[in-house]
């Protein structure tokens, strides 16, 4: 390891001590899940995590971990698979051609010499099916960095949530990498988080896909607007847990 290297590693641990610690506890997996989450969310959050009588949503968040490990989970959160599952559940609603709410996809391979690019349109999105961020927008195949492209998409192919944060959904995920139509740049990203009757809306406030973003807490029954606020850091967070919480166990409801 060159010294500029290890010289930055030092000053991070320095400044950074949880992130060293962390690092560690990932590698520990033979810790119990209950332990692991203990001491992830000490680390995480400073506090000492309740799973007895979860209140926060961050403690919710922890407790799904534990008890809620659905089998469907794995193919509703893996970005291929869940085309399939919302497909099919748009056709149990009676929808003929439930494709037309998806991007178009162009292909699918488990590596990034694999992807075939001389077929691929002039604008397309790479993204890899088992983590999040790792996404590339290439409106003009021209200028497309295949250098940064796959170093990036390589890195998130060896990603695991299971391994850094015991989401059990991702454990048994197989990593691949998928290319969808380009929808353009101005895009609104909406992800609404449900409890019984009152969501928070969960809204990009740029327009790029990973930016900062506010809560707009909503009453669902009269559509009213109840408050707005700068978000924090949720802890692995993951959309499998944006469902309504209150039907898994009578501990979660808010």
């Amino acid at each position: 390891m060159c010294k500029s290297k290890m010289r930055n590693l030092l000053i991070e641990a320095v400044k950074n001590p949880e992130k060293i610690f962390i690092k560690i506890l990932d590698n520990l997996a033979w810790v119990p899940d209950p332990l692991y989450l203990r001491m992830l969310f000490r680390l995480r959050t400073g506090k000492k995590l309740n799973l007895e009588h979860p209140k926060t949503f961050n403690e919710k968040l922890q407790w799904l971990k534990l008890y809620d490990r659905k089998p469907e989970y794995t193919q509703m959160v893996d970005k291929y698979a869940a085309r399939e599952w919302i497909c099919r559940k748009l056709r149990e609603s009676g929808y003929e051609n439930p494709e037309e709410f998806l991007p178009v996809l162009y292909g699918r391979w488990n590596s990034f010499d694999e992807i075939d690019f001389p077929n691929l349109p002039d604008s397309f999105v790479l993204k890899t099916n088992n983590d999040s961020g790792t996404v590339i927008l290439v409106p003009d195949k021209s200028k497309f960095d295949a250098k940064a492209a796959r170093k990036k998409l390589t890195r998130g192919l060896a990603k695991n949530y299971f391994k850094h944060g015991r989401e059990y959904q991702y454990k048994d995920i197989k990593p691949c990498i998928i290319a969808e139509e380009y929808l353009g740049d101005n895009i609104n990203d909406y992800k609404l988080f449900c409890f019984e009757r009152r969501g928070e809306e969960r809204r990009g406030e740029e327009e790029e896909r990973f930016v900062p973003y506010r809560l707009i807490l909503t009453d669902f029954l009269s559509t009213s607007v109840i408050s707005t606020r700068r978000t924090g850091s949720l802890c692995h967070c993951s959309y499998y847990t944006l469902m309504t919480q209150a039907e898994y166990c009578p501990a979660l409801k808010v």
